[in-house]
């Protein structure tokens, strides 16, 4: 094997681990959202993808009605960000008892 092969080995396996695998690369519609936040979908669509704090969806296709999707490790991080305001405002609510 030459230099030259070898680098470009080497390159293409660098390039092969930068792909998104896994959460990193899943785009999750408003169904999926739905059925991990285990809610409505259309309360998704109505309520949560309308909240400043709501990751930026992604759309597919242009147009107001394009299909949004969200990158699900957005949403997971949104989820435990609320989750942890919550048990972090019980817990003062707690200690001023």
């Amino acid at each position: 094997m030459t230099t030259d092969q070898l680098l470009a080995d080497i390159l293409a396996e660098l390039r092969r681990q930068r792909t998104p695998t896994g959460l990193d690369a899943a785009l999750w519609d408003a169904d999926d959202v739905a059925a991990y936040l285990r809610v409505e979908r259309r309360y998704v669509l109505e309520r949560l993808a309308i909240r400043t704090d709501w990751p930026k969806a992604i759309r597919l296709t242009d147009g107001p009605k394009g299909s949004a999707r969200w990158r699900a490790r957005e949403i997971i991080h949104w989820a435990q960000r609320r989750q942890e305001r919550a048990s972090q405002a019980r817990a003062g609510h707690d200690e001023a008892a």
